[in-house]
């Protein structure tokens, strides 16, 4: 699974994420993990440390809530600097989402 979060960047540049899907349980649960990091990403000494679940959970109202849970981040410097990173990062991501369902 690919994405780029540069808006003038393209998938296969530099600045692509590769992520590489562990588990999937339809409508339920994604699990992923960072195959390949982006060129400048500033934590590449750790990343293969950790990966990312996904959990949807139906609402009563016809919504999903999305939770985003980070796994395998160790208690040194660096590795908490990157959970900081995906925590600001996944908080912008999931805000973007919600802007764009609610139109």
């Amino acid at each position: 699974m690919r994405a780029n979060y540069d808006p003038k960047g393209a998938l296969g540049d530099a600045a692509t994420i590769e992520n590489r899907i562990l588990a999937y349980e339809p409508e339920r649960m994604l699990s992923i993990k960072v195959s390949k990091a982006p060129e400048k990403f500033p934590f590449k000494s750790r990343i293969g440390d950790m990966w990312t679940v996904l959990y949807f959970q139906p609402t009563a109202d016809g919504k999903t809530t999305l939770r985003i849970v980070g796994m395998g981040f160790g208690p040194d410097d660096e590795s908490q600097k990157m959970r900081q990173f995906f925590e600001q990062g996944n908080a912008f991501t999931l805000t973007q989402l919600q802007r764009r369902f609610q139109q």
